[in-house]
């Protein structure tokens, strides 16, 4: 078993290494993170306002759409943001990038082309190659997986980090007391440990919900080893007849109508729909009282062919774990307490990259610190030895 102070000389060493080796990741993660809680509120900038009134009929934004694209094979229509005024539609060109459309969610009328996952971002489209960047810097699945782990590697330190400079009984206060610290090595040290502190919960909540989004399956099979887990999903009406006539393709529209029966208190938010890999409709609802703010997770997947409903997940009947997946996208960036919630996530962004300078500047200065003490001893050393002699 380890002795206390050979686990924290271990605990100190990983904390300063790791930090040092990953640490300018963190910083650029923190702080893209951090602005992009906005970027929803900034991207909106960049479209005409939209025109105020009811929502247009699927069918007519598919209409629209195929117009702009040359008839493209589009893939997704989603709202993108709660304000549910714009409607995101994204297609395959035909050098096959993936580029979206924001459409007037009233009037059906095409607003702005652009590239889904911009290469660059200096074509207009900043926010959204910054939103690539912090999900995997811009290089695909491996990025994103170089981000996970990197999240799991942030989770350890921040770990590390709290215990090492968790106060005593009765010392919070001495733990923020800035006026105490005379010295430039007690002033980086001491805010160091006090911004930790103060946001080392919201940092190991971020690291914690980002390895999630980065690698859900493997997650959802950890807590299945734990807890019993559930997707409060049933099957649907496979028995009943097709609503559309057979051999008549249902459309958006009817696919949103059907899921809109089974949920009538819903609000539509994403339908995916049918392509190679996934023949059916998948219609994304929020229900009054779901956890996430505007982002529900209720989904209802609807045959293209027939209309039958084949599968409902209902997140009000589904098990507490599965709730708390449903939410780790809100709980991520902080939508989930509203714009208070964003700003605390935002601001632990600020704190991580805080940390990080901090963190190097007072190793840095140790280490000038520990040469001179080395330079000073080997002056003294010669006049000693003559001394002797």
């Amino acid at each position: 078993m380890i002795e206390g102070n050979t686990a924290r000389r271990i605990v100190v060493k990983a904390h300063r290494w790791i930090g040092l080796t990953l640490g300018l990741l963190w910083v650029l993660q923190g702080l893209t993170g951090g602005f992009l809680v906005f970027y929803r509120d900034l991207d909106r900038l960049a479209v005409p306002a939209p025109k105020a009134g009811p929502m247009a009929s699927l069918d007519a934004i598919v209409r629209s759409a195929k117009v702009a694209t040359g008839d493209a094979v589009l893939t997704r229509l989603s709202l993108t943001d709660s304000h549910r005024d714009l409607i995101e539609v994204l297609y395959n060109a035909p050098a096959g990038e993936q580029r979206a459309l924001v459409v007037d969610a009233s009037s059906a009328r095409v607003l702005r082309a652009t590239d889904a996952a911009p290469r660059t971002p200096f074509n207009g489209q900043a926010w959204r190659w910054i939103y690539a960047f912090h999900q995997g810097l811009n290089a695909g699945r491996r990025g994103e997986i170089l981000i996970g782990l990197s999240g799991l590697m942030l989770f350890a330190t921040v770990l590390g980090g709290l215990w090492l400079g968790w106060p005593r009984r009765r010392a919070w206060k001495a733990a923020f007391a800035v006026r105490r610290w005379r010295k430039l090595e007690h002033r980086l040290f001491g805010w160091h440990r006090a911004i930790g502190l103060a946001a080392g919960s919201a940092l190991l909540v971020s690291a914690v919900t980002g390895i999630y989004m980065t690698f859900p399956d493997q997650s959802r099979a950890l807590a299945a080893t734990i807890v019993p887990m559930g997707d409060g999903s049933a099957r649907g009406d496979a028995g009943r007849s097709a609503i559309n006539g057979i051999g008549k393709a249902v459309s958006p529209q009817q696919a949103l109508n059907r899921a809109l029966e089974t949920f009538p208190r819903a609000q539509f938010v994403r339908i995916m729909l049918p392509g190679p890999t996934s023949p059916d409709y998948v219609v994304r609802l929020r229900q009054p009282g779901e956890t996430p703010p505007w982002l529900g997770t209720t989904s209802v997947s609807v045959d293209a062919a027939s209309g039958r409903i084949l599968r409902v997940h209902d997140p009000r009947t589904a098990p507490l774990i599965e709730r708390i997946f449903d939410a780790t996208l809100s709980v991520h960036n902080g939508e989930v307490a509203g714009l208070p919630g964003r700003i605390l996530v935002m601001l632990s962004g600020l704190a991580l990259a805080t940390l990080y300078v901090l963190g190097v500047r007072a190793w840095w200065d140790g280490k000038k610190r520990k040469a001179e003490r080395n330079a000073r001893r080997a002056q003294r050393s010669p006049s000693s030895a003559a001394s002797s002699v």
